[in-house]
């Protein structure tokens, strides 16, 4: 679910709706610091190369982590490294573009919060390029976690995952654009799961989060070439992130995950 970062907070008490101010206020201060201008719903600004070419660059910010002692540090860091990217890039483009940042939050299980940050580059005449950007958080311990933190020590995710992913893939795969005959290279499972010979489209499962009751895959996190592709007479492919998603039941994992994150 993408959500906008001008999204106010809403509370009802006394069959009265009010706002939280104070979140609002966090995310405009720190566009502020970002040297953006803050529209009321996200972040937004404006880069114009020496060829007259403007890329406009607009973030949504989550405006509850920006302050927390442990989401807030590195969130921050990120959008002032992406914010600063885009403008290098905008000063050096020969065609207008832009640069979207949106915010996919879901929180569980217990005190976990996943953020996943969808970025879309797309100079004018050309495809958008997607990438997904994963920040996921244990706020009770004060971390931000990896993929392998969430499994019980010794357990390779690369090596777990795979099995109770495998039966959600054909159809996803099916799915994915372009459209495609099904069951069709690359879109075949073997494609799409990690790979010692650095084939695949998994992304080695960069793109994560995780939701009360489900594991969520970006496949792949960011846009990639299928570098050594299998057999090694096939065509060359590349595939852009996010091309497919796929849930996977926390319980299909609780053997192999730690208790606090769905495991038994």
């Amino acid at each position: 679910m993408k959500l906008a970062a001008g999204l106010v907070a809403i509370a009802v008490g006394a069959g009265l709706f009010t706002t939280a101010p104070t979140a609002a206020a966090s995310a405009a201060q720190f566009c502020d610091e970002l040297t953006a201008v803050w529209d009321g719903t996200n972040c937004v600004t404006t880069v114009e190369s020496n060829r007259n070419a403007r890329m406009t660059i607009s973030l949504a910010l989550p405006d509850g982590l920006l302050d927390n002692p442990t989401a807030g540090p590195v969130l921050r860091e990120y959008y002032s490294n992406l914010i600063n990217a885009w403008r290098r890039t905008g000063a050096t483009m020969v065609r207008d573009s832009k640069g979207s940042a949106y915010v996919e939050s879901y929180p569980g299980p217990g005190a976990v919060q996943s953020l996943v940050v969808h970025e879309v580059w797309l100079p004018d005449g050309v495809q958008a390029n997607n990438a997904y950007r994963s920040f996921i958080f244990d706020l009770a311990q004060g971390r931000r976690l990896a993929l392998a933190d969430i499994f019980k020590s010794g357990v390779d995710p690369l090596q777990v995952i795979p099995p109770a992913a495998r039966p959600l893939l054909p159809a996803a795969l099916d799915a994915a654009p372009p459209p495609h005959e099904p069951g069709t290279y690359p879109f075949t499972v073997q494609e799409w799961e990690p790979s010692g010979s650095g084939s695949g489209f998994s992304g080695d499962y960069g793109g994560w989060a995780l939701s009360t009751n489900e594991l969520i895959l970006r496949l792949p996190d960011a846009p990639m070439a299928h570098e050594y592709p299998i057999p090694r007479d096939r065509f060359v492919w590349s595939m852009d992130g996010g091309a497919v998603t796929i849930r996977v039941p926390l319980a299909a994992l609780a053997a192999s995950l730690r208790p606090e994150y769905g495991g038994t």
